[in-house]
């Protein structure tokens, strides 16, 4: 089972870049200055990318190259992403009849991480039918659904 850590590693640059702006600003400039990563801000540059996408572009270059910012930090980062894919979180508990609210439950579901191959494939063909794969293939490995 992958680590919060593992998981961000794996991920594109741009993905990655997408998690990170579902987080609050300020966890995002702490992230930065933690990392270190700063760009050079020239008021006459005619820059393609956005002064976010690259700090996050940068940030996840350390992360991948070994910087630790500590799995607690980084599952805040997905956590964040997930937070905003409640509908996708609804349908996974509604497929289990998990009573939730708005895909956010106070029930123990660790019963998913040791699910039937067939249950999970189930979960999987149902959510991949409404949202986009790599959102599901995120939701997976957090909450370490193997397979």
């Amino acid at each position: 089972m992958a680590t919060p850590t593992e998981i961000i590693r794996k991920l594109a640059p741009d993905r990655f870049a997408n998690l990170l702006a579902a987080s609050p600003k300020n966890f995002r400039e702490d992230l930065f200055r933690k990392a270190g990563v700063k760009t050079k801000t020239n008021n006459f540059s005619l820059s393609a990318a956005p002064k976010n996408q690259v700090r996050s572009e940068k940030l996840h270059e350390a992360i991948t190259g070994g910087l630790d910012l500590g799995d607690d930090v980084l599952e805040e980062v997905i956590r964040n992403y997930l937070y905003t894919r409640r509908p996708m979180l609804a349908e996974a508990l509604d497929h289990f009849e998990v009573v939730h609210d708005n895909g956010l439950t106070d029930q123990d579901i660790s019963f998913i991480e040791s699910l039937a191959d067939d249950k999970r494939a189930a979960l999987r063909t149902r959510l991949e039918s409404k949202f986009e794969r790599d959102d599901v293939a995120l939701y997976f490995l957090f909450m370490k659904i193997e397979g």
